[in-house]
């Protein structure tokens, strides 16, 4: 069992807790298109002296979050798990053991859109084709639907050549690791939100009514959606 201890700083906080600034600070302080953070997250844990959860609002409206940043500004774990509108998440098998990922993972990220990505600064340069990316899965979840979508957040379905069929853009296989990457939320409705909302699905959601206000449901969100995307 891995036993996770998670405590939440704000920038000020992290950039106070000691009197030498964290590289990843530094890091990404030195990026030109760099504006402020939004949240940070501290993680530590039996196996990771530590990592950070990074919001990060960069020149021109951008935005995008990191999962996993380790003190040099990115690691093994490292990903992105937002990127504009998009939220992302991704099941890894290596050797068909389950990896964990809060997001999707630099290392797969360097092979689908063909950039080299070591750290968050990586990451920002390479923000709008990662953003294509991200968008192009989130069209493939649109087009093929909410119940066919589902299937991608599991690791059973990992090697269904199927579903690798109807979903091409959302596997990468390199060597003996094995990953399916996914949209979770688009401005944060989730995929039942996209396809239509059913009287039932209102119902079981009450917490729409706080995060988008009232009568939000009669504000055909899916038409936000299909702006989001372009189509």
């Amino acid at each position: 069992m891995i036993i996770l201890c998670f405590c939440a700083f704000s920038f000020g906080e992290v950039s106070n807790s000691s009197t030498k600034k964290e590289k990843w600070i530094k890091l990404l302080e030195s990026h030109p298109d760099f504006e402020s953070f939004e949240f940070s997250l501290f993680r530590e844990n039996l196996f990771i002296n530590y990592e950070y959860d990074i919001d990060v609002k960069l020149k021109n409206g951008k935005t995008i979050s990191f999962a996993c940043v380790d003190k040099h500004g990115g690691g093994k774990y490292c990903c992105v798990s937002k990127i504009g509108e998009f939220s992302v998440d991704s099941r890894i098998l290596v050797k068909n053991r389950q990896i964990p990922a809060a997001g999707i993972n630099f290392i797969d990220l360097s092979h689908v859109i063909k950039k080299e990505i070591n750290s968050i600064n990586d990451a920002i340069n390479n923000y709008d084709d990662i953003l294509e990316f991200v968008s192009n899965l989130a069209k493939e979840q649109y087009f093929l639907g909410v119940i066919e979508s589902s299937w991608l957040d599991s690791y059973s379905w990992i090697n269904n050549q199927e579903i690798i069929k109807k979903f091409p853009k959302h596997f990468s296989f390199k060597g003996n690791r094995q990953v399916v990457m996914f949209v979770e939320t688009i401005k944060g409705y989730p995929q039942w939100v996209w396809d239509g909302i059913q009287d039932d699905e209102i119902k079981r959601c009450k917490v729409f009514y706080s995060h988008f206000g009232e009568g939000w449901e009669h504000k055909h969100p899916e038409n936000e959606i299909k702006k989001i995307l372009g189509l």
